[in-house]
C-alpha cells in the first residue's frame, strides 16, 4: 500500500463511501505504479492484488452471464472484481471509454443485486474513474 489519499466529505447519496474510498485509492495506487500501456488483464490482476493487500474481500471474475427473461442464454467475457459483495470494479484499458456500454454494466449489476460499480480506465496518463449506479 502506498500513499494515502486526502479524505474528503462524501455526498449523502453516495453508496458505501468508505468502501468506495478504499477501492478508488487502490485503483490510483495501481495506476501510479504501473502507469498506462498494458492490456486490461494486467490492470485487473494488479487491482485484485492491491484490493486484497488493503484487506478487502475481492473476488475476480472473467465472465458475466447474460440472461433473457430469467434464463441464462450465454456468457460474455468481461473482467471484473466483486468487492465485499457490494461493489463491482471494472478495470479496462481502452482509448475511448465511451465504447463501454454502461447500460450493460448496470444490467449485469442488477442481475447480481449489486448497486454500485466502479469503471476504471487505465489507458491514459490520467486514470479515468466512473461511478455506475444500477
Amino acid at each position: 500500500m502506498g500513499r494515502q489519499l486526502k479524505k474528503i466529505a462524501s455526498p449523502p447519496d453516495w453508496l458505501y463511501p468508505e468502501l468506495a474510498y478504499q477501492i478508488v485509492g487502490g485503483l490510483y495506487e495501481v495506476h501510479t505504479i504501473l502507469g498506462a500501456g498494458f492490456v486490461h488483464r494486467i490492470f485487473a490482476n494488479a487491482c485484485y492484488h492491491e484490493l486484497q493487500l488493503r484487506g478487502l474481500a475481492a473476488k475476480p471474475s472473467k465472465r458475466m452471464q447474460v440472461a433473457y427473461k430469467g434464463v441464462v442464454v450465454g456468457e460474455v467475457a468481461f473482467a471484473h472484481i466483486l468487492v465485499e459483495g457490494k461493489t463491482m470494479v471494472f478495470p479496462v484499458a481502452t482509448r475511448d471509454i465511451q465504447t463501454i456500454h454502461l447500460d450493460n454494466l448496470k444490467h449485469w449489476m442488477r442481475l447480481c443485486d449489486i448497486q454500485l460499480g466502479i469503471l476504471a480506465n487505465f489507458d491514459a496518463i490520467r486514470l479515468d474513474v466512473v461511478f455506475v449506479r444500477a
